[in-house]
């Protein structure tokens, strides 16, 4: 029985995943017949559709661990160190900044640029005088800015911490 089964019939090829013990998670040499398979599905003239399978009661659960413990002789993320691993804190900074900077907060996509533009192009109505236009779009502002700060300290707490052993207890309630 092997962790990959493949079979073309009347035009559809079928890649099953067959290894229902471990919820076919897959290991390195299920990827290898995996692309074997995409493979010889794209040489294959007489393919026109792919179907992807499980066998047993679940389609996939990711990668096998139990398999990297093999190959690496570890079974935790830190303990492998260097590589792209080495990178991630850096690269999850990156993409929070891509984001915050999408949303338009202050100092990242021109928001100070457009206020002051709103600000030098709006004439406030006899009812609302310019100071206290000028009060309203500070603390709008002020509010936009202390936002970010408090969204980036929660998201970015993760990175900034070496490893578990240095972040704090959680508190315990005793009763």
């Amino acid at each position: 029985m092997s962790e990959l089964d493949f079979d073309v019939s009347q035009g559809i090829a079928t890649i099953t995943l067959n290894r229902p013990e471990k919820r076919n998670a897959f290991n390195t040499p299920m990827l290898r017949a995996w692309t074997a398979a995409l493979e010889e599905s794209q040489a294959r003239d007489d393919v026109r559709a792919i179907v992807l399978t499980g066998a047993g009661q679940a389609f996939c659960s990711g990668g096998d661990v139990g398999g990297m413990k093999d190959r690496f002789h570890t079974s935790t993320f830190a303990d492998l160190g260097g590589g792209l691993l080495a990178k991630m804190p850096a690269l999850g900074g990156l993409t929070v900044f891509a984001a915050i900077a999408s949303l338009g907060l202050p100092g990242l996509a021109g928001f100070w640029g457009e206020m002051l533009a709103m600000l030098g192009s709006y004439r406030p109505d006899a009812a609302l005088s310019r100071p206290l236009f000028v009060t309203l779009m500070a603390v709008a502002g002020l509010g936009t800015v202390l936002t970010a700060v408090y969204f980036l300290f929660f998201v970015l707490m993760p990175w900034y911490t070496a490893n578990d052993n240095e972040r704090p207890e959680p508190a315990r309630v005793v009763w």
